[in-house]
């Protein structure tokens, strides 16, 4: 006895395999949606481990220092050299470098590389610019200094993410599979309780049963996710690293995933009673005969009975609607998203910051230097562009605002207020509205030529503020949304002067300039807009650009431009990088108190760009295009079965094979257009939403940095998702129809047939 209790387990494992290799063709659904999963995990981990890899690998051989000191003068050399030399001597434990390497520029300044040593480089490059600063010098920092606080959280975040989002979408999947196999199943569960089995013994069943089937998943998987990996990496010429935590990743996640996704429905079924899950579960006691409700009621048979069917199986339709609306918008959404990334990486950025020591008492010395500079540095090969800083002057600082025609305040209520003062005008009438949401920009022709550089949209001439006093040159955008709306020749009127107005304790612009308008006198001008700006800004209030003589007389402010950007071409590679970062120093170095400051935003990009984000998104929203007909054929086809002793008893009342495959049309007309109802909306919406937070309001919160981005409507995502969910929804009913009237042809249905 005690030996036949021993050897039960194992026979009972031979026979879960044994019926599970027996009917298999009936575990196809589960077979695909864990090949599915698995596939994701292994793209996922094994993207994410080469990122890692790779990163430092490209970091680690690019750069062979933490610290660097550039544009060196002779005099800075020495001091340096003698200081340090090129390793430490003297106690060289206790230094915080390990070597200096120094290099003589074309231009006669020096550069010095430092590499540092110890547990923290924060640590080391703070003692030793304690050490031995330099006077003057300001230190940079290589991708080696730092790399890994500053490039491998970004991994980590993404990877989290789309995990967590694979996660739950497998668990969707998985459940909703699941419950439609216990429903269709219900009897034979029943007859297991009944017999004693306990919510315990059927969840561990249910386990090894899923287990098992992502055995015989796992291998495929591995190999296509792993293929999908290289084929991503090869697109930027990457070889892939293959890493063994990643596959103990993929072993994990999936065991996670199964144990987690069989628990909810099986609980569910444990806790209903026995006898209840014993009934007969059709819908026959559903049908009535089709020529009495014609007669009766004036219903239509097989139309009417469809439409009621929806309230009849409203729970049902809820949860396959759910499938039908979730799985596009999630398709469409990684596509927006892969796009918002795509752009982002592609929308130019300062690899260079030019900055001058401001001083007050010479402004138009250093805005000739800045503006000379500006023009030297364009020349150098490899630059795109090199743009002098706005400058920018607050409106609310002096207390000042704009009083605007209805006409051009359109779509900004919320920028604006009602403004209710008399005006000692003839034309009063037309001033209805105010705003303080803008700063003052002063204009000079290198300014002009930056705008005209950075802006492709831009109505009226520009160099019309230079002419006149009275001109201005406007934008029309708050926080990357149009908001106002200009056109040149029209007239506004400035208060320039304010005489006891206040907002103290207030922050909201719009309540600020309410309290301002009830408590301050103001004297207005009238200006004349000469240009507008139509781009899209991700400025968080409006720019009006004055000249500098009138932006100085009405700030009271020095027009001063300290610092300008400085951009390479999109095409650039390392040794472009290389030789403009070595022009840019040297140009720099010829003005005193003038700074370079490297961004690092070339090998950044360039970094980012090897690990392929975008494709591996787009990998993501082909998946969950992929579980939408999995989920619904199957969910259908085991509803659809079901309802075929319903369809019995009509024929039984006198229906023809022709109205059950009528019925069966309607109902897939039926579903398919509430799910297109739907999903469009839901599509839409999630779309604009997301490129909203991505363009305005991470941006204004600071997370991310600006970009502004031009909404372009996703027609090709949406009419996929939407012929996704008409073929899913529409195609099962009408192949179950089908079904039923090719085996109906061989067969005789009748109320006394027991059938």
């Amino acid at each position: 006895m005690k030996q036949h209790l021993e050897t039960k387990p194992r026979k009972a494992k031979r026979g879960l395999l044994g019926t599970l290799l027996r009917d298999l063709p009936s575990h196809v659904a589960f077979l695909i949606a864990l090949a599915i999963i698995q596939t994701l995990y292994t793209v996922l981990f094994f993207s994410a481990a080469h990122d890692v890899y790779l990163t430092h690998k490209t970091v680690t051989h690019s750069y062979d220092y933490e610290l660097e000191l550039r544009a060196m003068t002779q005099p800075q050399y020495i001091e340096l050299y003698n200081e340090c030399g090129t390793e430490p001597t003297a106690a060289p434990e206790t230094e915080p470098y390990r070597a200096i390497r120094y290099e003589k520029m074309p231009d006669g300044s020096y550069n010095a590389y430092i590499t540092l040593k110890g547990a923290s480089t924060r640590q080391a490059a703070a003692r030793f610019w304690e050490e031995y600063s330099i006077e003057g010098i300001t230190p940079g920092y290589s991708p080696l200094y730092d790399y890994r606080a500053e490039y491998l959280p970004d991994i980590f975040a993404f990877l989290v993410c789309s995990t967590l989002a694979v996660l739950a979408l497998s668990l969707f999947l998985l459940m909703q599979l699941y419950r439609m196999r216990l429903d269709r199943d219900t009897f034979d569960y029943a007859i297991y309780m009944t017999c004693g089995a306990t919510y315990r013994r059927l969840y561990w069943r249910s386990c090894r049963e899923l287990l098992a089937l992502s055995l015989l998943t796992l291998l495929p998987s591995l190999a296509i996710g792993t293929s999908i990996t290289i084929a991503l990496y090869a697109a930027r010429g990457v070889a892939l690293h293959y890493s063994l935590v990643a596959l103990l990743l993929v072993l994990l996640f999936t065991l996670l995933t199964v144990l987690a996704a069989v628990r909810i429905p099986m609980h569910r079924l444990s806790k209903r009673p026995p006898i209840e899950l014993l009934r007969a579960r059709d819908n026959s006691n559903h049908a009535s005969s089709p020529r009495r409700s014609r007669r009766i009621f004036g219903a239509v048979f097989p139309r009417d009975l469809e439409i009621l069917s929806l309230w009849r199986y409203r729970r049902y339709l809820i949860g396959l609607m759910a499938s039908a609306v979730l799985l596009p918008t999630l398709f469409t959404t990684a596509l927006t998203l892969a796009d918002i990334y795509e752009k982002r990486q592609a929308s130019p950025a300062p690899d260079f910051t030019v900055t001058f020591t401001p001083e007050a008492t010479n402004a138009e010395m250093l805005n000739q230097n800045t503006a000379a500079l500006a023009q030297s540095i364009t020349q150098i090969e490899g630059v795109s562009m090199c743009l002098p800083d706005q400058i920018l002057y607050p409106a609310t600082s002096l207390c000042h605002h704009i009083l605007l025609n209805k006409a051009n305040t359109d779509g900004a209520a919320s920028m604006t207020v009602y403004y209710n003062r008399p005006l000692n005008r003839a034309d009063a009438d037309l001033w209805h509205t105010a705003t303080n949401v803008y700063n003052y920009m002063a204009l000079d022709e290198a300014a002009i030529a930056a705008l005209q550089q950075q802006y492709t949209n831009i109505e009226g001439d520009l160099s019309s503020v230079l002419r006149d006093d009275k001109t201005i040159v406007i934008t029309e955008s708050v926080n990357s949304t149009k908001m106002f709306d200009f056109s040149p020749g029209d007239k506004v009127l400035i208060a320039t002067t304010a005489e006891t107005a206040s907002a103290d304790g207030l922050f909201d612009l719009k309540q600020i300039l309410m309290q301002q308008l009830d408590s301050g006198t103001f004297g207005y001008e009238e200006y004349t807009v000469g240009a507008v700006i139509h781009d899209v800004t991700s400025s968080e209030r409006l720019a009006v650009g004055v000249s500098f003589q009138e932006y100085q007389r009405i700030t009271q402010q020095s027009a001063v431009r300290t610092s300008m950007n400085v951009y390479l071409q999109k095409d650039a590679d390392f040794d472009t990088w290389d030789h403009v970062s070595d022009a840019v120093y040297a140009a720099a170095y010829g003005y005193y108190n003038c700074h370079v400051t490297n961004n690092d935003v070339f090998f950044d990009r360039y970094t980012t760009s090897l690990g392929n984000l975008e494709g591996r998104l787009r990998v993501l929203a082909a998946s969950f295009l992929l579980m939408m007909p999995l989920i619904m054929f199957f969910s259908q086809r085991v509803f659809y079965r079901k309802r075929e002793k319903e369809w019995d008893m009509l024929r039984s009342l006198g229906a023809t094979r022709d109205q059950i495959l009528k019925s069966n049309l309607i109902s897939g007309l039926l579903t398919s257009g509430v799910a297109l109802i739907l999903t469009i909306p839901c599509v839409l919406i999630c779309d604009r939403l997301l490129f909203s937070l991505f363009n305005r309001y991470l941006p204004a919160g600071g997370f991310i940095t600006t970009v502004v981005l031009r909404y372009e409507f996703p027609w090709v995502a949406l009419a996929i998702a939407a012929l996704l969910a008409i073929t899913c929804s529409f195609l099962p009913p009408l192949l179950a129809g089908l079904r039923y009237r090719t085996r109906g042809k061989h067969r005789t249905v009748s109320l006394m047939a027991g059938e």
